[in-house]
């Protein structure tokens, strides 16, 4: 059973301390107890996913909508790569 929050419902803040904290193998073990094949590159990229989340969201919030869309576009690559098992 993976614990994987939903990104999509997380505070910009919030999402930027994830992408802090869920670089290393240890948060890799604690998101995917089970570790199935590829579980550290997963949550790397979720990591990823959360860091260009925030930094979407701060862009809207301040009204540069434009360059926003390039970073929501970075994550709807990301979540395209992520594994069935490592979606929200």
């Amino acid at each position: 059973m993976a614990n994987i929050p939903n990104l999509d419902c997380m505070e910009p803040d919030d999402l930027w301390a994830l992408f802090e904290t869920s670089r290393t193998r240890k948060a890799a073990r604690e998101m995917f107890p089970d570790r199935p094949t590829g579980y550290v590159s997963a949550t790397i990229n979720i990591a990823h996913y959360a860091c260009n989340k925030s930094v979407a969201m701060k862009l809207r919030a301040a009204g540069d909508i434009a360059t926003a869309e390039v970073y929501e576009t970075i994550c709807q690559r990301i979540y395209a790569m992520l594994p069935e098992w490592a979606r929200w």
